[in-house]
């Protein structure tokens, strides 16, 4: 694969973990092996720019996230590592936010 088709792909692929898991720039880093939150937040810029996306990233609720990530079909067990928290602790957050918003439980 060309470079710069590369760099455009991790490009998108930061700012895509940004919007959809609610992280602070250096766990987006860590996760996507950058070595500090800015060179991640550049990253996410840049491609936000070039593809006309909205910048800054729009801030989601902890429980819109984890909803949106599970009607997606990221296993439970996925999210709990991502959020640090037990699988317990994140269906409930995801369940309360359905509640609030008077969604389908479980997400489908």
């Amino acid at each position: 694969m060309d470079r710069q088709v590369e760099l455009h792909e991790r490009r998108r692929k930061t700012y895509y973990h940004r919007v959809q898991y609610r992280q602070n720039w250096e766990r987006v880093a860590e996760a996507m092996g950058y070595t500090t939150g800015r060179g991640a937040q550049d990253a996410a810029q840049m491609y936000a720019v070039e593809e006309n996306k909205p910048w800054p990233v729009s801030s989601r609720s902890k429980g819109a996230c984890i909803y949106l990530s599970r009607r997606h079909g990221m296993p439970w067990a996925k999210l709990a590592r991502i959020y640090g928290e037990s699988i317990k602790a994140v269906q409930a957050c995801g369940y309360k936010w359905a509640r609030r918003h008077e969604l389908l439980w479980p997400p489908k």
